[in-house]
């Protein structure tokens, strides 16, 4: 005999899977940012250094919710490359490009291609920009943590690497 459903909210809240994050970037360095600043939230966070494993990890894990893509690359692919198969594999995806400034030349050509937000690569970032992103992207962070005795105790984010 079934269990009868005495929430509909705890229900569906159940049903919802987390936020698939995508880092594709070199410097780790970035990648650690990101995922210590998404730690507190429901989320799993893969990273790709480049174009290849980018499409490889697009293709096994997909959808994702939010990508991050560094410009510029520095091994085998251009932001470029790996917005088109986001764009193919991932349309839902929202996109954050990531960059030393908004007025290189190669950001605001990608920038052009879709709706996507701009980060400033090496600044400071913490979990007030992961909530200022998701707000303008109209994403849902849940967190992650339980609550004992009025501490939040966050649990760490998932992590693979590809």
């Amino acid at each position: 005999m079934n269990k009868p459903i005495s929430n509909l909210i705890d229900y569906a809240e159940s049903l919802v899977r987390p936020l698939r994050v995508l880092v594709i970037d070199t410097d780790l360095a970035s990648f650690d940012k990101i995922a210590n600043a998404l730690a507190p939230f429901d989320t799993e966070i893969f990273n790709a250094p480049c174009a290849c494993p980018a499409a490889q990890c697009l293709q096994l894990n997909s959808p994702f919710d939010l990508i991050f893509v560094a410009v510029p690359l520095t091994h085998f692919g251009t932001p470029d490359i790996i917005l088109s198969e986001i764009q193919r594999i991932s349309p839902d995806a929202s996109v954050v490009i990531m960059a030393r400034s908004p007025m290189d030349e190669c950001v605001v050509k990608l920038m052009e291609r879709g709706p996507f937000t701009f980060l400033k690569k090496n600044g400071n970032f913490d979990q007030a920009h992961i909530q200022r992103i998701a707000s303008q992207l109209n994403l849902k962070l849940r967190p992650s943590g339980k609550v004992e005795a009025g501490i939040e105790t966050p649990a760490t984010a998932s992590v693979n690497r590809v």
